[in-house]
């Protein structure tokens, strides 16, 4: 039975831009020498297409239809997290991440958490590194920390005036909120430090979802072209699917992208000799993986005049398809299991590792049940069209609308050395061949669907508190919501 829980995921990156699972540039080394001992799903799939829906099935276990977080108006329950099952049983629990889904109250993902440690602006993150530098002695750490507050007074009154006022002009001290997988993975192992009894944590890193196209990777496949495509971007999606700007600018930012999974990458890899070197490492449940990845102009299969930027539109491989390792308490040698496995099966994993003495590296994620993906688009639709504030006013008259509507579904099967997707959307159902990571073909158009006829099955758990209209949406929430990128 292991000690400890550790969940990392690793915000938007997808399995194909993944080293260690055949991408051309070596964006995951770390992950690549833990592999050598624990145990590669190469064929994971993500719940759904974006944060809330993917990260409520992954800490539930309940598929998308079940549990219906599927607007940004929506709250789960309390009671049917992992977390909270965990810390029923003695454990203290703790999520680090920038990502609000997982951070703040007003969607139920946080309850489970003993501690909550959500995102900070660029400049107190600084500050705060400064302050835990080696060689700072107590004076220097005292001054840091009350400047530290300061401006963290400062920025939560800056953001309050706004919410409260929002025609005033923009301050110029306001704060950016893109605090980066060094600061989290600081502020974990220092919490783990302080702990004298079994924990269980959640680090999400956001840096290969919203920090890429602001510089804040590694620079090592950066350009100065780079620079001067990102000052012709207003809004990372609906630049391109309005028109406005050619696909070939985003797909140059796959670059980008990949400097900042290498910068999460060595940042677990930090984490990892942390813990190995502390001597909990063997004592720990290590699952490492992704809610969703990421589109840079990819062509739907389904929808051939649809291509996929950013995410939270279609169900294309680029943003299904996730790393997934996992490393069982005292596991010394290398599994690799290519059967499609679910991230609903989370939960499940960490009941069995700490119910059970043994467990098993080809137990745990492969189950019975079909490996399904779900993305209902006409609620996130809806509520996109339902706010200004979202960044669409002035795209209305050059976007398609109608390309973002429908619910889509996914189920996945393997057949010999191969995986069958079996897709629908809207009226449009393909199957899809998929050899891995890097490699999938469309096989047939077909007439009857295995993913719909699977998500019919499905019936609501009951698990989402009543929530007010779309009009009734706070502009704290909104405000928020396009600090993470979702405009």
């Amino acid at each position: 039975m292991p000690s400890n829980i550790l969940l990392i995921i690793l915000d938007a990156v997808r399995a194909q831009n993944c080293s260690f699972l055949g991408h051309h540039r070596s964006t995951t080394p770390s992950l690549q020498q833990f592999a050598d001992r624990a145990t590669v799903y190469s064929q994971a799939r993500a719940p759904s297409n974006w944060s809330l829906p993917s990260h409520t099935s992954i800490f539930t276990g309940f598929h998308v239809p079940e549990h219906g977080i599927e607007a940004q108006y929506d709250k789960l329950e309390s009671g049917f997290t992992i977390w909270e099952w965990l810390r029923d049983r003695g454990y203290d629990t703790a999520v680090f991440s920038q990502n609000d889904f997982i951070t703040m109250d007003q969607y139920g993902l946080n309850q489970g958490f003993d501690k909550v440690c959500g995102r900070v602006s660029d400049r107190r993150s600084r500050i705060q590194g400064n302050k835990h530098r080696f060689g700072t002695n107590d004076d220097e750490s005292t001054l840091l920390s009350y400047i530290d507050s300061v401006v963290q007074s400062v920025e939560d009154r800056i953001f309050q005036i706004e919410q409260t006022i929002p025609m005033l002009p923009k301050f110029p001290i306001r704060p950016q909120y893109r605090s980066p997988a060094t600061f989290h993975t600081r502020q974990f192992l220092e919490w783990v430090d302080d702990r004298n009894s079994d924990w269980a944590a959640c680090l999400n890193f956001m840096d290969a979802n919203m920090l890429y196209y602001t510089r804040a990777g590694t620079g090592k496949w950066d350009s100065h072209i780079h620079d001067i495509v990102l000052k012709q971007i207003d809004h990372l999606r609906w630049d391109f699917h309005s028109g406005r700007q050619p696909w070939w600018k985003l797909q140059l930012l796959e670059e980008l992208y990949d400097g900042a999974i290498r910068l999460i990458d060595e940042q677990i890899g930090i984490l990892l000799d942390a813990l190995e070197n502390q001597g909990v490492l063997n004592e720990t449940l290590v699952v490492i993986t992704s809610d969703h990845g990421e589109g840079f102009g990819e062509r739907s299969r389904l929808r051939p005049k649809f291509r996929i930027g950013s995410h939270s539109i279609g169900i294309h491989e680029c943003l299904q398809h996730v790393p997934l390792l996992v490393r069982y308490p005292s596991q010394s040698c290398r599994s690799d299991i290519s059967t499609p496995v679910s991230l609903t099966m989370f939960p499940d994993i960490v009941k069995q590792a700490v119910q059970s003495s043994e467990l098993a590296p080809t137990e745990g994620f492969v189950s019975e049940d079909p490996t399904f993906s779900s993305c209902r688009h006409d609620r996130l639709y809806e509520y996109v069209l339902s706010e200004e504030k979202w960044g669409t006013k002035d795209y209305a008259d050059t976007i398609p609308w109608s390309h973002f509507s429908g619910t889509a579904s996914a189920v996945y099967e393997k057949n010999g050395e191969t995986v069958n997707k079996d897709a629908v959307w809207g009226g449009s159902n393909v199957e899809v061949k998929i050899s891995d990571a890097q490699n999938t073909m469309k096989v047939s158009k077909k007439t009857s669907s295995i993913a719909q006829n699977f998500a019919q099955s499905l019936s609501s758990k009951d698990v989402r508190v009543n929530q007010p209209t779309i009009d009734a949406v706070n502009k704290e929430t909104l405000n928020r919501l396009q600090s993470l990128g979702y405009k």
